[in-house]
């Protein structure tokens, strides 16, 4: 991470990392945060996939995973 976050304040492009690991070089100038949020919570999960018709097996695990969140509370 702390390459990518190099990379960014040196104009290589975006980088998508924790704001704790780069406060440092936000308060510095050296970096900026491309949004006004913050695209992360803590304990946080993602499931992301392209839209298009969804493969009956990633519908299973994403029914399946869904359902256990539900039970788990």
């Amino acid at each position: 991470m702390a390459m990518v976050a190099e990379a960014a304040a040196a104009g290589l492009g975006v980088a998508l990392l924790p704001r704790f690991l780069i406060a440092d070089e936000i308060a510095a100038g050296k970096l900026v945060m491309a949004f006004d949020v913050e695209p992360y919570q803590p304990r946080s999960y993602f499931l992301v996939y392209p839209d298009k018709p969804v493969m009956p097996a990633l519908k299973a695990f994403r029914d399946w995973i869904l359902a256990e969140c539900v039970s788990q509370g």
